[in-house]
């Protein structure tokens, strides 16, 4: 295979070099296994860590990129230092914006997903204020979450409801075993929305009313529920195979009813799903690359053994029916192998760097002055460069699988030879504020 060459131009005035990161990694439970993991893949090829033969048989669920104090990163260089303290010591490099003094305002992973994650979503900045002066143990901070993922699999989530009309469809469909746990008005609600606009209030309060009664449900009810869906023929609803397999892993877990109300999301290699505050969701399988605002919170409220917080969730949650096709996020093709993800939010933007060979070179939008980057390779090797937007010398260096580097604020990359290329880019659209 050909090597590609990514070159970064940048001023020794303004910048002592791209820096090298050593990353955090988590072995949440979730995670693939070893070797079928991602994650894993991209930690051994990098050559920063040593692994026992006994790592093989444990889960490598995400790959952590930033400052955030629970899987900061370190310079590669200097194990003893984190990314947050040196910004703080060289303010240029953040180009004097809040970065320098915070940290990133974004965390950038990468997740391998053998196992369905929680039926979960994150609280918008005022709730996230109020959940953690209530419960700062539960709740880490006080910042919102609005996240993205960006498949490098094939890769499937549930996210956000369907429609009032499809919903109701399967409840009539399964009356007999959904209709104890969503309820006689939870039902009498969806029949009555069928016909009403997805995003009115008549269609969003039917499935407020059926989605709570279902998860407001005793462990008893919920067993009987999920015993007589499973004793069905799969031939009976489309959704019983993805049932199954969700209860292979969660037996008895009222989350795997969400399957009824959740949009099943199918994403190929390149697409994504943008997760605005308290939209729910849950990634069921695959390996992505995540960007989010630099936060953990989550309130969960199925498939978890952790905390679940069924009243918070139900009344913070977006009850609007969507169709699977409108929970995709769209990128902008900027150029030739070079795609952007921008959604609506200040705190982050993802560039994907694809080379095919037709290429002459691949240039990403420079960096903006005041919001720093990080780039992370996760195919092909070969030389990794770039140019400071105001001018000055050039530097070459060598990246492989797996390496990831800090990217100065006001950095302009560019791809020459990008044959074979996967490379992304993370950075804030806007600085923080």
């Amino acid at each position: 295979a050909r090597h590609f060459s990514l070159i970064l131009f940048y001023s020794y005035t303004h910048l002592a070099k791209m820096q090298p990161l050593k990353c955090a990694y988590q072995n949440y439970a979730w995670g693939k296994i070893g070797t079928d993991s991602k994650v894993f893949s991209l930690l051994k090829q990098s050559g920063q860590y040593t692994f026992q033969d006994s790592d093989i048989s444990k889960p490598f669920a995400e790959l952590w990129m930033g400052c955030h104090p629970s899987g900061p990163s370190k310079l590669l260089d200097r194990p003893d230092t984190s990314l947050q303290d040196w910004l703080a010591a060289n303010p240029r490099l953040a180009g004097g914006s809040v970065a320098a003094k915070d940290g990133l305002p974004f965390l950038f992973k990468v997740l391998a997903v053998a196992k369905p994650l929680s039926i979960q979503a994150h609280p918008d900045k005022a709730l996230a204020g109020r959940l953690h002066a209530q419960q700062p143990d539960v709740y880490k901070d006080a910042n919102h979450k609005p996240e993205m993922a960006i498949a490098l699999t094939p890769f499937k989530a549930l996210c956000g409801f369907r429609q009032a009309s499809q919903i109701a469809g399967y409840c009539e469909q399964l009356t007999d075993q959904l209709g104890p746990v969503v309820g006689a008005d939870g039902l009498a609600a969806l029949r009555g929305a069928v016909n009403a606009f997805a995003g009115s209030d008549r269609a969003k309060e039917a499935i407020r009313l059926a989605y709570s009664n279902l998860m407001r449900q005793p462990e008893s009810a919920v067993k009987a529920c999920l015993d007589s869906l499973l004793a069905l023929d799969d031939g009976q609803c489309r959704l019983l195979p993805l049932l199954r397999e969700i209860h292979a892993d969660f037996p008895g877990d009222i989350g795997c009813l969400s399957v009824f109300f959740m949009n099943l999301i199918e994403l190929q290699p390149g697409e994504a799903i943008f997760l605005a505050a308290n939209l729910p969701h849950a990634y069921l399988s695959g390996d992505c690359i995540e960007c989010m605002a630099c936060s953990d919170n989550v309130v969960r409220a199925g498939l978890t053994p952790k905390l679940k917080d069924v009243d918070t969730l139900l009344s913070m949650l977006d009850y609007e029916g969507r169709s699977a096709d409108s929970c995709k996020f769209e990128s902008v093709d900027l150029a030739s192998g070079v795609a952007s993800y921008a959604p609506p939010v200040p705190e982050f933007c993802v560039v994907r760097l694809c080379g095919t060979g037709t290429q002459g070179e691949l240039t990403p939008p420079p960096l903006p002055p005041a919001s720093p980057g990080i780039l992370i390779c996760t195919a092909g090797s070969g030389r990794l460069c770039a140019a400071m937007a105001d001018g000055g010398q050039t530097a070459e260096r060598t990246v492989n699988v797996g390496d990831v580097l800090f990217v100065p604020a006001g950095c302009q990359l560019r791809a020459i030879e990008s044959v074979q290329l996967e490379a992304y880019l993370a950075y804030a659209p806007v600085a923080a504020t």
